[in-house]
């Protein structure tokens, strides 16, 4: 008996576990829900309109300013140097050196090159002719020196022989000549300058 128990319990709980819900769902305490088209309570409700933008685009304004360095430049750059701008008349100072009274105020600021020395001489001084003198010295030596120290003043030098040359600034002339035994001759050289040393080479400057 008791082995044939558990084989009519199963199939009673089942029928039973059947019979309680087809009651339910008769009776109405369990009903399937309506489908949404048999049912107008349950539809969903319209969704809402969207919103109208009744804003209107403000046509006036004008467009974003756009720098002109943004803009490329196509054009092909001149290469060309620019003209030279006309100057009145009289506007360019000219620098002109005074007039000299002496050759001393002509040779201002002068500093006499290879040891020159002046020579004193037996006449009266004059102050727009000097000579000067040294010893042991070339005289191509001398000459280069001494034009370099003219041109250094603002002198213009233009060579007149092998052995005088003319410096010219503004309203001042200078020539300058070289004297010595080996360029002439004993004789001369003493006529000339009878107070040189012997073997000594002169410089004679003179403002004309």
């Amino acid at each position: 008996m008791r082995q044939i128990l558990p084989y009519l319990f199963w199939p009673w709980f089942a029928t039973s576990c059947f019979i309680l819900l087809r009651r339910r769902v008769t009776i109405g305490s369990w009903r399937p829900m309506p489908e949404a088209d048999d049912d107008p309570s349950v539809r969903f409700p319209p969704l809402p309109p969207a919103p109208v933008d009744e804003t209107v685009p403000d046509e006036t304004v004008p467009d974003k300013a756009v720098p002109d360095s943004a803009v490329p430049d196509n054009t092909v750059p001149d290469d060309s140097p620019p003209a030279a701008t006309p100057k009145e008349p009289g506007t360019v100072a000219t620098k002109t050196a005074p007039v000299a009274r002496s050759l001393a105020e002509a040779l201002d600021g002068i500093a006499m090159p290879c040891d020159l020395a002046p020579l004193i001489g037996t006449g009266e001084p004059n102050p727009r002719e000097i000579a000067f003198f040294t010893s042991g010295v070339e005289a191509a030596t001398v000459g280069r020196a001494l034009s370099d120290e003219f041109e250094r003043l603002g002198y213009e030098i233009t060579p007149l022989d092998d052995t005088s040359i003319r410096a010219e600034h503004g309203p001042n002339l200078i020539r300058a000549r070289l004297v010595s035994a080996a360029l002439t001759s004993d004789d001369v050289m003493h006529e000339l300058h009878p107070s040189a040393p012997a073997g000594a080479l002169v410089v004679e400057l003179k403002l004309t």
